[in-house]
């Protein structure tokens, strides 16, 4: 037997011989997830003091996410979203020295299919101008409180 997410959070088990079956029938941007926690989970601030970034399995500060893997996630915005309603972003993420940074190398895409086609856009070894057009990479701060003092500069050193 096998676990799966579809959409609306409902845990289904499936038989292994239907696995084969079920893995075909499945869309690629479906909810479908590794069974463990995104390794990012947690509640933010960056480096210019913005957010909360709230980051979940499930979200990315309302985004739903449908897929994930230790290094990225594949989103998808609301439709009632202020910014790009219904489109499909991709965030990835890396580890420097116990640091936490973010890209959102993908953020209107028209499909998921399309979104992860940004996987590997950004450059890892510039934190400074590597994420898309020369934009840096955000520092991702932990906040206990849940507030951001949407000021100030912090370093990446």
């Amino acid at each position: 037997t096998i676990s799966i997410w579809p959409v609306d959070d409902v845990l289904l088990s499936i038989p292994m011989k239907r696995v084969l079956l079920s893995a075909v029938m499945l869309p690629f941007g479906s909810a479908f997830s590794p069974l463990h926690d995104f390794v990012y989970n947690g509640v933010y601030c960056d480096q210019y003091g913005l957010g909360p970034y709230k980051i979940t399995n499930m979200a990315f500060n309302g985004a739903k996410v449908l897929r994930y893997t230790d290094k990225y996630q594949l989103g998808q915005n609301t439709a009632d979203a202020e910014y790009n309603p219904s489109k499909y972003s991709l965030w990835e993420y890396i580890n420097k020295m116990g640091k936490i940074y973010y890209c959102q190398s993908a953020y209107r895409a028209e499909s998921a299919n399309e979104a992860m086609d940004y996987i590997g856009a950004a450059n890892a070894e510039d934190l400074d101008e590597g994420c898309g057009d020369g934009f840096p990479w955000s520092l991702l701060q932990p906040t206990a409180t849940g507030e951001c003092p949407a000021s100030g500069h912090g370093d990446r050193a």
